[in-house]
């Protein structure tokens, strides 16, 4: 993370309206590691592949179905005031949507869209530096919430129990 401004430079050059830094955060390959651990907690088995197989290697393989999730939206917004010299609050908002399509061989069993959101308080601290943290707050809020979200559409969708 970088302290001085890139988006507006301020007198000094360094940004003591800490929302007009910006502030990266890279989601790396968490966020697929997080889906897939959901995934592998509602159904007996699952394989990570890279393309989608057709019905027929489907069969050839033994798959009853195939699981595709997507980020559809990921939105953090972080919003700091300057209270005085010294503290700045920040307010962290994040809202993740991920669509979820669950096919059998022959038909979609489940199509749908789930969503989480996190907020979260903090200061901004030195130079800005705690607004990272407070942003990872906000999107780990916002993932664990959209992910129990997909865990619960799962467990309790009928078309995925056909034996019930």
């Amino acid at each position: 993370m970088s302290t001085r401004c890139r988006s507006r430079p301020l007198k000094h050059d360094y940004c003591f309206a800490c929302g007009a830094c910006p502030h990266r955060i890279s989601l790396g390959d968490s966020m697929a590691v997080a889906v897939k651990k959901t995934l592998d907690s509602a159904f007996e088995k699952t394989v990570e592949q890279s393309i989608v197989p057709s019905t027929e290697v489907m069969v050839k393989l033994g798959v009853r179905g195939v699981i595709l999730v997507k980020m559809a939206s990921f939105s953090p917004i972080v919003s700091c005031q300057t209270k005085s010299f010294w503290y700045w609050p920040c307010n962290t908002r994040t809202t993740i949507v991920f669509d979820v399509n669950i096919r059998g061989r022959n038909e979609t069993l489940l199509a749908t869209s789930v969503s989480g959101s996190g907020k979260v308080k903090g200061g901004a601290g030195g130079f800005c530096g705690g607004v990272t943290r407070v942003a990872r707050k906000s999107i780990n809020d916002a993932t664990k919430s959209a992910l129990g979200t997909m865990a619960a559409t799962i467990a309790n969708a009928p078309e995925l129990r056909p034996n019930e």
